[in-house]
């Protein structure tokens, strides 16, 4: 039988499976789960499997100040049972295939299910912060995210596979999964370089512009926003020998002239 199938259908209650098999599993389904557990998470379990064996140098280290990876695990706060429910409906739609291993987590190892739900809820923000940019950039980054996934299911399948030619299944189903995530990231990127391509045009015509018109520019700015006052164009007129205009002596109109 599959290991990994054993936890989701186990056996019945008259057979019953040792402490270390069930360990075993359980870090099967979490290395599946890999992608979701937050690194500060993976930085903690490392820490915690490196125990101290001598008893003086644990007390030390206990008077010692936290480390970076338990401040990081007190600041992960339990995910609202509320939102919960939208990260399980969120995975039903579009990777169910998570569901049954995350139960298997709830029931054996509530802590490492804690640490999944968060690293879900992280992974699925940051999706949702990318579809408020741009609808197909989240399609894009939905699908490759799904993929990475799969890919970690497939390969926590290796570790139970029962011969080789199981093996050779797997990798070509990890194979068609990295292939189509290449070439979803060729295509964005494609998309990239185009934008920086019609980018670096409008750059390129605004430094013409500039180059060619720049002093034009500059001069028509200075005259619009330091006009002259009156009594200075007053002046500048007697300098050129014109009379400035008087204010009180009523010009002739064309239709006065006429009938003069």
């Amino acid at each position: 039988m599959h290991q990994v199938d054993l936890l989701l259908h186990p056996a019945p209650p008259t057979t019953r499976t040792p402490t270390n098999k069930i360990h075993l599993l359980l870090a099967i389904v979490a290395l599946a789960l890999g992608s979701l557990i937050p690194a500060s998470s993976a930085q903690a379990q490392a820490s915690d499997a490196k125990k101290q064996t001598n008893s003086s140098t644990q007390q030390k280290a206990k008077t010692k100040a936290p480390t970076p990876a338990k401040e990081a695990a007190k600041q992960q706060r339990p995910v609202p049972a509320k939102r919960v429910k939208a990260l399980m409906k969120f995975a039903k739609k579009h990777h169910p295939e998570i569901l049954p291993l995350m139960q298997v987590l709830k029931k054996n190892s509530p802590k490492r299910y804690q640490r999944v739900i968060f690293g879900l809820d992280r992974e699925i923000r940051s999706l949702e912060r990318i579809q408020q940019r741009s609808a197909d950039a989240y399609e894009v980054a939905l699908k490759q995210w799904v993929n990475r996934s799969k890919v970690r299911l497939l390969s926590a399948q290796v570790s139970t596979a029962d011969s080789v030619d199981q093996v050779k299944k797997i990798r070509r189903q990890i194979r068609r999964l990295l292939k189509q995530n290449q070439t979803l990231r060729i295509k964005a990127l494609e998309d990239d370089l185009k934008q920086a391509q019609a980018r670096t045009k409008r750059i390129t015509e605004l430094l013409d512009d500039l180059r060619k018109n720049g002093d034009a520019a500059i001069e028509e700015k200075i005259e619009t926003t330091t006009k002259l006052p009156n009594k200075l164009k007053s002046k500048e007129a007697k300098k050129k020998g014109q009379s400035p205009p008087d204010k009180n002596t009523r010009q002739p109109k064309n239709s006065d002239r006429d009938k003069k």
